[in-house]
């Protein structure tokens, strides 16, 4: 029986041997098989073309990383170079097609590459709601309304600080996102401001994005918001200047009527296209809340009183005279920054009423020092009017110049 059973067991083993054997060829067969070889071919191309791929993204990220070091490490000979600029102007020539102003305007910087990459000390962005009224413009019923402005803050704002601050409103369609953006999705101009104040350019500021709009999203008129541009003074006075303020650590120790007039210095209004005839109207009816306005690609001209009136003739420069002296002030409570593309469709508008201005110099003073001088004018080459590019270019120029007005700490 053992000898059985060995037998057995050694017959066993010759099969799995021979199965094995079996396997082994069929395996050598299917491998030399032409087919197979093909698919082993693409399989290891595929392999190989994986790896180059990410070879390539390891190493045009790397080029990334060394042009950011590099624009970063150029960033405060910049700096550098605006510091002399902000207080001096340089003036270029300009040959109009109407022959119209031989200065038309000043030189105006491009923005560095460096500045639009966010830098390690970067500031915030926030939605601030605030209830305020329809106030019955365009014939509309007033009601109370909640909406919201979004509100930057510079990286390490301390509520135990006083800060300038600075309103800024969008043209027809805008929204409050138009200059900063949103937390979620900031804008370019969010990090030229933190770039700005890291290297010392500027002081820490908050800027408050605003809409003129009663709901968020809506279209423009068909007067393209002309009534709103004039008509948002009730808004901005009777609560977002007091809501805003109240909540935020400004340079307005009370924000009722008398906190808001000690701290006019260190609070500026600006806004682009319909917002910027939206701030030559606070200009005109704001002057006791705000000492400087940055008016971006718009003029008076597009206001509803010039529509009104249907004439451009010296319209503009009259109606801020007349405005400004019935608020109690003169020529040396206000600054002016004007700036405009040479490509862009608002040029003749703004170039109106700064040829207007120009011929009251008793009133308007275009100096060579920005800081003396009452108005500036400045022409940003190649910009057009739609777009954030221009803004952000408008921004970077003007910037320095409020930042230094803003230090004076209270009126003569």
């Amino acid at each position: 029986m053992p000898g059985r059973r060995q037998a057995d067991i050694f017959d066993c083993q010759g099969k799995q041997h021979g199965l094995s054997a079996q396997a082994k060829e069929m395996d050598m067969k299917r491998t030399n098989h032409p087919g197979q070889k093909a698919r082993l071919r693409s399989r290891k191309h595929i392999r190989c073309g994986l790896l180059l791929g990410l070879f390539a993204v390891a190493v045009l990220f790397l080029l990334f990383l060394r042009r950011k070091s590099f624009l970063h490490a150029q960033a405060p000979k910049v700096a550098a170079a605006r510091s002399i600029r902000s207080s001096v102007m340089v003036r270029t020539q300009s040959t109009q097609k109407d022959g119209g102003l031989a200065e038309a305007g000043l030189s105006m910087d491009e923005v560095p590459a460096s500045y639009t990459y966010e830098p390690a000390e970067s500031g915030t962005i926030e939605k601030f709601w605030y209830t305020t009224n329809t106030y019955g413009l365009y014939g509309r019923a007033e009601k109370k309304i909640r909406k919201y402005a979004e509100v930057y803050l510079p990286y390490g704002y301390d509520p135990a600080e006083k800060y300038p601050i600075f309103y800024l409103m969008h043209g027809a369609g805008g929204s409050a996102e138009r200059f900063f953006g949103s937390s979620l999705q900031p804008k370019e101009l969010k990090y030229v401001v933190d770039n700005m104040i890291a290297l010392g350019e500027i002081r820490p500021m908050i800027f408050v994005g605003l809409t003129y709009y009663p709901k968020q999203g809506q279209k423009r008129e068909a007067d393209w918001d002309a009534e709103y541009t004039k008509g948002f003074v009730d808004e901005l006075r009777r609560d977002v200047l007091p809501q805003v303020e109240s909540h935020y650590s400004t340079c307005a120790e009370t924000v009722d009527e008398a906190g808001l007039r000690a701290s006019r210095w260190q609070r500026a209004f600006g806004g682009f296209s319909m917002g910027s005839v939206t701030t030559y109207y606070r200009l005109c009816d704001c002057l006791d809340y705000f000492h400087s306005f940055l008016g971006m690609s718009g003029s008076l001209y597009w206001g509803p009183d010039a529509q009104e009136s249907g004439t451009m003739a010296d319209f503009g420069a009259q109606y801020i005279m007349n405005a400004v002296a019935a608020q109690g002030y003169t020529k040396d409570d206000f600054f002016l920054y004007s700036c405009v593309g040479s490509e862009d469709f608002a040029l003749d508008v703004v170039e109106a009423q700064v040829r207007d201005e120009k011929n009251h110099p008793e009133f308007f003073s275009f100096g060579d020092d920005r800081t003396a001088a009452n108005v500036v004018f400045e022409i940003g080459e190649g910009e057009v009017h739609h777009g954030s590019h221009g803004t952000t270019r408008y921004l970077y120029n003007a910037l320095p110049i409020f930042s230094k007005l803003m230090e004076v700490p209270d009126e003569a």
